[in-house]
């Protein structure tokens, strides 16, 4: 999408984050939490921050994902657990501003290896839009591309099927909600690279919105913890069916974010870093 598309949907989110520094105020002028509410020691920060200053909050920046020749997009889908190939799901590019992809840009089958390429006519060699990933008896995955990169020209998408969405709300102890979303957040650093010791701050954080961290290397969903381990993975339940802005933060300070939106039973990816 055009970055002068995102300009409204940028102010209704309140971005760049350096204008929600500290905490981030969701629809109802309630405060939204800036990370899980726990006592647990935070894990230790890593990563290459010098892009964020002296203490001073880091606004996010746009990261369009490159695209290959003749501005081709492979994709390579792996499960959230197994990490295993998924074949045989539908891959559709979206615009970021086409909240139900209703005007698909391009599609494709993804093969049994679950690798998938598609040609996005017009991109100019990148891409901040969405990929809608959907397959029978498994919840849409809405995959955002701002801020990612590829290993090789091929980028490597974690999604959710029902088993590995069942396996995260059990680590997780939560029930869900078939009227709201999940978020995965993956937080990385000045470099693009995952970094521990990352808050995560939701702007349409209310009541029902829970935030848990992986912990152990990722072998762990940590509802108690409040922020991310080597993996910087952090999962939201009970997301708003609506647009997010996402918080980034080492601490009080805001280091980065990253934007997108939920829909009800999807599952919903970002990328935020500075």
């Amino acid at each position: 999408m055009n970055p002068s598309k995102l300009l409204p949907l940028l102010a209704i989110l309140c971005l760049p984050l350096t204008a929600c520094a500290g905490t981030i105020a969701s629809p109802d002028d309630s405060p939204a939490p800036t990370g899980a509410s726990s006592t647990a020691p935070a894990s230790a920060i890593t990563g290459d921050w010098s892009c964020a200053g002296s203490g001073a909050a880091t606004a996010m920046q746009p990261h369009p994902a490159a695209l290959g020749p003749q501005d081709t997009l492979a994709v390579h889908l792996v499960e959230a657990y197994s990490h295993s190939d998924v074949g045989g799901m539908t891959v559709v590019a979206c615009d970021a501003s086409d909240t139900t992809c209703s005007s698909p840009i391009a599609g494709t089958l993804a093969d049994d290896s679950g690798l998938a390429t598609l040609t996005l006519p017009g991109a100019g060699g990148s891409f901040d839009g969405y990929l809608e990933v959907t397959a029978p008896g498994m919840p849409a995955n809405l995959v955002f591309f701002d801020g990612r990169s590829s290993n090789g020209g091929t980028f490597e998408l974690v999604v959710y099927t029902a088993v590995a969405l069942g396996i995260t709300t059990t680590l997780a102890g939560v029930t869900l909600d078939p009227t709201r979303g999940v978020l995965r957040a993956e937080t990385r650093d000045c470099v693009g690279q995952p970094a521990s010791g990352v808050s995560v701050g939701l702007s349409t954080s209310d009541h029902a919105t829970q935030i848990a961290y992986f912990a152990s290397d990722g072998g762990a969903l940590m509802p108690g913890a409040s922020a991310t381990d080597e993996t910087g993975v952090a999962i939201a339940f009970g997301v708003r069916d609506s647009g997010f802005a996402v918080r980034e933060a080492l601490g009080a300070t805001a280091v980065g974010g990253a934007f997108g939106f939920a829909r009800a039973g999807a599952v919903s990816s970002v990328v935020a870093r500075p």
